[in-house]
This record gives C-alpha cells, structure tokens and sequence, in this order.
C-alpha cells in the first residue's frame, strides 16, 4: 500500500499516530483523511470547543474502521485470488508434472538439442529410477497420466529390446538428470532447468506427439506448435 507523510503541528502527535495507522491499513487517501480530522479534534479540544472536538475524534475512529475494512476485503480477496492460481497450476498444462515446469518454459534449446538424430538404450535402473522421481510429484498415484503414457513407452522399448528417439530419449535423459541432481541436493527448478541446459532441447519436447494426442485436455498449443501437430 502507499505510504503518507504529512508534517503536522507538534500539538497534534496524536492524529499523526491514528493517521499513520489509518495509511498503514486503508491506504493514502484514508491516512490524509484521519490526520485532518485528528488535527481538527485536538484544535477544537484546545479552544474548549469539547462538543466538535469529539465530534472530528469520533470521524477519525470511523476512518480507521472503514480503513481496517478495506484492508480485509483485500486481504481476503489476494487470499482467494492466490488459492485460484494454486488450483491452476496443480491442474493440467499450467502446472508442473515432473517433466514440465512451467517455470521453466523458456529454459534449454529449440528443439531436440544434443538427441536430435540420436537413439539412447533405456535400462531397467535408469527407467526405475526415473519412475520413482516421478512419484515424487503425484498427491495421488497415476495423477499426470501424461507421465504415465511415457514411463509405460519407455518400458515397452526395454521388453522390445529396442532404442528410443525424439520425445521418449529427452523425457528418459531429463528426468534421469533431474533426479540425479536433486538427489545431490538441487532444489526442483534448478535442477529441472540446468536438466533443460544439460541437452539443450526444449521444454516442450519432453512429451511425444502420441501422448499430446491422445490426452488433448493436459496440453496448450505450444505443445502441438513444437510438434507441427493439428488442433
């Protein structure tokens, strides 16, 4: 909230202090207010004029109340406001899965990076302890079935024998990078994008194009954009 200071005669301490507080919780325009009105009751106490006196005090406490009012109303509505983000970003594309940060859209490369072309082997190790970094990020088991998609292709290429490429390499290489450092003690989002930086790729290719299909509703066009997907 803004701040107001306003030199007031000595004999009126008092009303400074009530509209100091009146600016702290009301704002400006409520602290200019009660200084006025404070000022105008200790005047009139001094000329003996007792019934106006109390008349300006009592305009001072009513500001005050109005301002501490105010100053809920607000209160409650950042609260409700900041709950609504909270909700936001535990739901869907806005929030982060482990895999995606939104924090971190506009870390790492353009592309595929350093995999771009390439095939990485997927071990049972490497896939399990992908997995449990994962699980990590679920209030409940299952909750980003986006995950779940990957981690279940990344398993099938170990029972196929077979490489992986494009999205499944970036997912399997990234979280496998992002659980060894914050196993060594890296907070989520450093370690999520120095994982970015490590192989250069972009945030939005860590999902293969058959998962943004079949699961419309997790993911914004930037996903599509990045794959050359229709809507």
């Amino acid at each position: 909230m803004l701040c107001l200071s306003i030199h007031v005669p000595a004999t009126s301490t008092a009303a400074a202090a009530v509209g100091q507080v009146a600016t702290v919780v009301g704002g400006a325009a409520a602290g200019a207010t009660a200084v006025v009105k404070g000022v105008e009751a200790v005047q009139n106490i001094q000329k003996g004029d007792i019934t106006n006196g109390i008349a300006a005090a009592g305009d001072v406490a009513l500001v005050g109340v109005l301002a501490v009012g105010a100053a809920c109303r607000l209160s409650a509505a950042g609260a409700k406001a900041t709950a609504a983000a909270e909700s936001e970003l535990a739901a869907g594309e806005s929030g982060a899965t482990g895999a995606f940060n939104p924090a971190a859209a506009n870390v790492g490369g353009d592309g595929l990076g350093v995999l771009a072309g390439g095939e990485i082997a997927v071990t049972q190790k490497g896939l399990d302890l992908v997995s449990n970094h994962l699980s990590t990020f679920e209030t409940v088991p299952g909750e980003f079935p986006q995950n779940t998609m990957m981690l279940q292709r990344l398993q099938g290429a170990i029972e196929a024998g077979q490489k992986v490429s494009g999205a499944d390499a970036v997912f399997y290489t990234h979280e496998a990078a992002e659980a060894t450092m914050m196993g060594r003690g890296m907070s989520y989002d450093a370690a999520h994008a120095a994982a970015l930086a490590k192989y250069n790729v972009s945030p939005y290719s860590v999902y293969h194009p058959d998962v943004i299909r079949a699961l419309p509703e997790q993911f914004n066009s930037n996903w599509s954009g990045f794959w050359g997907l229709s809507e």
